[in-house]
């Protein structure tokens, strides 16, 4: 059937036939010569608000599907359905079904079930018949509650921000939850014995009242341990930053780093046929452009015209850490740790100018950290981590700093190993049983019945000040904070959000992550907790997640996660198990495990809205989203919502900050506003 469009706007070719309505009896005659089940809906005001039962069809036929991302396909089964919004990547997500292995066949016919499994007309009627009787019973006119007492705060999300907010509101807030468990991106599973992370979390900080709270949610479930982060590349282990720790890297690779990092800090070294002393000096430094970056020391045109970048090597340090301490602390495992070097003055004393500050995250690792650490480690490993060029991507997320590298300590840990880091700094903290999950459950006993598990949000609507959950039910707020993603709860304000918002949300970009946790039957692989891979294999990074506590391991296993990026530019080269099998394969060609270990357990977390992206457009998209919630007394909260980097810690502070500001607006505003 073909409903609102004008049947001579459809596509014709010789390939191409339309059959008319049929009958709803032949529908499985037609799924069986299917080999790919397509819901090619416009995307236009009559489809933001349909839920295709055809989606469930094709499911239980167990035919790959490949959809338009509407609404209410990519929010439900974005993991499991083909999404595409553009010509190019429909036929690009049907040859990728097409092309589906036995291994992902088997896994995405498991996700449908599961799926299936807990969707059905006899179900869906069942919740109605009881939503008619609970309304019956209240007197009320259900969605339309009219005169229903608002609750004070709704807060939608319990990761680690919301949990925070929730606990600062105290009997204030309700806090809705999608998922059947509190943590967002921060719980944990457990697979044959084994304990996994979503992605490795850790416990670390240098702000008093976050190790507090550490103290009220764990006791002394919590184990501190210095860390041990490494890089694998050129067939060898080097310390992590790969810039203080070269010793043991070929020869020529050391020459090309430290000699990449002078030309950065003091231009070319190269010899050149007309010196110009006068020229040189005039600038007050001695260095031509203030620091040798002119497009004559060939650094410009070295620049890679396609990478995507995150700043690992450009970081050190937590705040209040030694700017010295070349030894970079992730505070979160998850991906970026800050800088504490403040940012060079504007005279360019310590060689970085005003007027040659990075333009762009790409210039940015060639003029700080040089071309050899750009070569051999910065942009290959950034372009495995990111999805968009390094040339989008602007530096306000390395926190306005551009630490320069300290050339003596360069070339020290380049002559010899570079000793295990020590002190605080080096030190961090995770729950000894239970997972990062404990962490998050320690919230739990503070919260009692003001949080809702299972209750995902459909919609929002700011002018009624209602949140409306899939099965129904208006939940009337007076303040209103969403940890949710950005771009979803602008979609889940549908209408009443003007064109120049929406856009601006789809503007917003972002990286997700794929993680394959393997449990191997061999016990201590490794002593390290972070292996950091800038070649070849398909992750970025192993999490040692059996180092993080050894209660995360079964007697005589030991657990790693494998964390990889993807996103519409860097699709993942396959799923399911296929993907499991390539990590393992991997792991035992760069030495993690042998081929004749026994893989124990081995399963897959996937992580949509992992990392946020910095590109250029992303300070408007971000004020103008911003401006027109606030304008609505909605406030946000955490990494996704605030659409910034945040650690747990930092997610910590972020959900006391926001009920702070909430508790101030209500004793402003005195009594509870009616609806």
């Amino acid at each position: 059937p073909v409903v609102k469009v004008a049947p001579e706007e459809l596509p014709r070719a010789a390939n191409i036939h339309y059959l008319g309505q049929q009958q709803y009896a032949d529908l499985p005659a037609f799924l069986a010569g299917w080999d790919v089940a397509l819901l090619p809906f416009a995307r236009n005001d009559s489809t933001k608000y349909i839920s295709p039962t055809k989606t469930l069809e094709y499911m239980a036929a167990g035919k790959p599907i490949v959809s338009t991302p509407i609404a209410d396909v990519a929010d439900p089964y974005g993991t499991i359905v083909g999404l595409a919004g553009t010509p190019d990547q429909f036929v690009a997500a049907c040859e990728r079904a097409l092309a589906e292995s036995a291994g992902e066949r088997a896994e995405r016919l498991k996700a449908y079930r599961d799926v299936l499994s807990r969707t059905s007309w006899d179900s869906t009627a069942a919740a109605m018949a009881e939503a008619l009787d609970r309304v019956a019973a209240n007197g009320t006119r259900g969605a339309d509650a009219a005169g229903a007492a608002p609750h004070r705060v709704v807060v939608i999300g319990a990761g680690p921000t919301g949990l925070s907010a929730a606990y600062h509101l105290g009997g204030d807030a309700l806090l809705l939850e999608a998922n059947d468990r509190v943590g967002g991106w921060c719980r944990s599973i457990v697979d044959n014995g084994f304990t996994f992370d979503f992605a490795g979390h850790i416990m670390f900080s240098n702000d008093p009242y976050v190790h507090e709270m550490y103290r009220m949610l764990l006791g002394d479930n919590v184990h501190w341990q210095d860390r041990e982060a490494w890089i694998y590349s050129k067939n060898v282990y080097t310390r992590y930053p790969f810039q203080g720790s070269l010793y043991g890297l070929p020869a020529e690779v050391i020459k090309e780093c430290i000699l990449g990092a002078i030309e950065a800090r003091f231009g070319t070294t190269a010899k050149k046929s007309e010196p110009k002393p006068a020229a040189l000096a005039s600038n007050g430094n001695g260095h031509v452009n203030g620091n040798g970056h002119a497009a004559a020391n060939g650094l410009t045109n070295r620049l890679p015209l396609n990478g995507n970048g995150h700043a690992r090597a450009s970081c050190v340090g937590g705040p209040g850490a030694d700017p010295k301490d070349a030894a970079v602390s992730d505070c979160c495992g998850d991906g970026v740790a800050e800088s504490t070097v403040p940012l060079a003055a504007a005279n360019g004393s310590n060689g970085v100018t005003k007027s040659d500050e990075p333009r762009n995250f790409e210039e940015f690792i060639y003029k700080v950290w040089g071309a050899g650490i750009a070569k051999h480690f910065a942009v290959p490993y950034n372009q495995k981590i990111w999805a968009v060029p390094l040339s989008d991507m602007e530096t306000s997320w390395l926190g306005g700093r551009v630490p320069m590298p300290d050339l003596g300590e360069m070339i020290e840990g380049a002559l010899s190993p570079t000793p295990r880091p020590m002190g605080p700094n080096a030190r961090f903290g995770y729950p000894l049983r239970g997972g990062f999950q404990a962490l998050m459950d320690g919230f739990l006993p503070h919260l009692g019945d003001r949080l809702r598990l299972n209750t995902r949000v459909r919609s929002v609507s700011p002018s009624r000040k209602v949140v409306v959950t899939t099965d129904g039910e208006e939940v009337p707020y007076e303040q209103l904070v969403s940890t949710m993603p950005l771009p979803v709860l602008i979609r889940c304000m549908g209408d009443e959000v003007p064109d120049e918002v929406k856009r601006a949300a789809e503007g917003l970009r972002f990286t997700s992550v794929r993680c394959v946790n393997i449990g191997v039957g061999r016990e201590k692989l490794t002593e390290k907790h972070w292996i950091y891979y800038p070649e070849d294999t398909v992750f970025h990074r192993v999490f040692v997640q059996g180092n993080a506590s050894p209660h995360c391991n079964p007697p005589g296993g030991f657990g790693i996660t494998c964390e990889i990026t993807y996103g519409p530019l860097k699709p993942l080269p396959c799923d399911g198990d296929a993907l499991v099998q390539r990590c393992v394969d991997e792991c035992v060609k760069v030495g993690l495990f042998d081929a004749a270990d026994p893989v124990l357990a081995a399963n897959q977390v996937d992580m949509p809205y992992a990392y946020v992206v910095y590109d250029h457009a992303r300070p408007g998209n971000v004020a103008t989203i911003r401006q027109w919630l606030a304008a609505r007394g909605i406030r946000l909260a955490g990494r996704y919502s605030e659409w910034e980097y945040y650690n747990s810690d930092h997610a910590f502070l972020a959900g006391k900050k926001v009920a702070d500001a909430v508790r101030a607006a209500l004793a402003g505003r005195g009594a509870v506003a009616t609806i």
